[in-house]
């Protein structure tokens, strides 16, 4: 009976302590309950001391976060009763969020959820877990871990299911899909956005969901869709880039005379308009519309320049204007793909001003040093052609 009269007396303290807590200041009642906690060690009474001193310290004292964590834990692990266990689990989790530990606070959270289904905290686990869902997954896409954003979304598919999260976050999962080269599920995702969205937000995931079938090679799923979007939105706010996937996709089909029909009256000047075009044309023998193309000013990224250098070079050969398609071959770095023919054309022309002497130069270092079996080959040939006429 005195263990019980004990705890029976803790408790009294206990709710004496919280009555008080009404009307005095909590940096006195942090000593009460740090009391209750060392008076009745091993209780009730002494356990909810203990949670209580750590709230109010929680709330008293600066950067105590990583301090009210581990009491927290500590206390979670202690408790001899569920509800105990449950409410120091819960606050845990909470400061984990305070803090904008958002990955650590859902884990926490989605444990709780399991641990304490009919617990009296289970509903403010759950608006915790909506409120922290699209925050850890927007922050998984944003790190790259696209494979965390896809399970932690698996796990919480209800969410969707019961309209407790904005269906546009599927939108990032989506992405997420594809980002991992699984473009079946990445496609599905997209059409049922399109299928469930308001009118005013279907728009905005056509793009994606063309530019997930392009990167599968499903080039005739780009051409349905595009149709679909231009008759959906005439004017459109996607029609450029709508219209480059579909002119990519006829050019990966090799369906160059198709692409060309719808191209822009006018090529803008812009960087992809400008090699979807070129190449386009480049294709089709078209080298006066090469030339046009990327004679402007258009501002080309490193990593393309190279292939617009030579189109440019290459057309202007074509054409006979030998003087400025030598300077432009020229340019062409070693380490570009068509280096090599850059340099047997370098080779023809400085043949044809009479400088026979540098012509072989460059034919004799392409033999050494080309990488492309043909222009070797002939680089080879005019050699053998030049000892021959020796």
């Amino acid at each position: 009976g005195h263990i019980k009269e004990k705890e029976r007396l803790g408790l009294i303290s206990y709710r004496q302590y919280l009555a008080e807590l009404h009307f005095k200041s909590p940096d006195e009642m942090v000593d009460y309950f740090a009391r209750l906690e060392h008076t009745y060690p091993g209780t009730e009474a002494g356990f909810r001391g203990a949670l209580k001193k750590t709230d109010l310290q929680y709330l008293l004292l600066e950067n105590w976060d990583e301090t009210a964590i581990r009491f927290y834990n500590a206390l979670a692990e202690k408790s001899i009763t569920r509800a105990g266990r449950e409410e120091a689990s819960f606050k845990e989790a909470l400061v984990y969020r305070l803090m904008g530990k958002n990955i650590q606070s859902i884990e926490l959270i989605m444990d709780f959820l399991r641990n304490f289904r009919n617990g009296e905290l289970y509903h403010s686990a759950q608006a915790l877990l909506i409120e922290l869902f699209p925050l850890v997954i927007t922050e998984y896409v944003a790190s790259e871990q696209y494979m965390e954003a896809l399970i932690l979304a698996k796990k919480n598919r209800k969410l969707f299911l019961k309209n407790w999260v904005d269906i546009a976050l599927l939108a990032k999962i989506a992405g997420a899909y594809n980002s991992l080269g699984i473009y079946q599920e990445a496609s599905k995702l997209y059409l049922y956005l399109i299928a469930l969205s308001s009118e005013d937000r279907k728009e905005q995931y056509y793009v994606p969901l063309m530019s997930a079938a392009y990167d599968h090679g499903a080039y005739d799923v780009v051409e349905d869709y595009s149709d679909q979007y231009s008759f959906r939105y005439p004017d459109g706010a996607f029609k450029t880039e709508i219209l480059i996937l579909r002119i990519k996709s006829m050019l990966a089909e090799e369906r160059y005379q198709d692409a060309v029909k719808i191209l822009p009256e006018t090529i803008p000047a812009t960087e992809e308009f400008s090699l979807l075009a070129s190449t386009l044309y480049f294709h089709e023998n078209n080298f006066a519309q090469v030339v046009e193309i990327l004679d402007r000013q258009v501002e080309i990224t490193d990593g393309k320049l190279a292939r617009s250098t030579f189109m440019l070079a290459e057309s202007l050969y074509q054409l006979n204007r030998f003087n400025k398609s030598k300077s432009i071959f020229s340019k062409i770095p070693r380490e570009s793909t068509h280096h090599d023919q850059a340099q047997f054309r370098l080779a023809e022309l400085l043949k044809k001003d009479g400088q026979s002497e540098a012509s072989l130069t460059i034919y004799k270092d392409l033999v050494e040093t080309g990488k492309n079996p043909l222009w070797v080959r002939l680089a080879k040939k005019e050699l053998e052609l030049n000892d021959v006429l020796q």
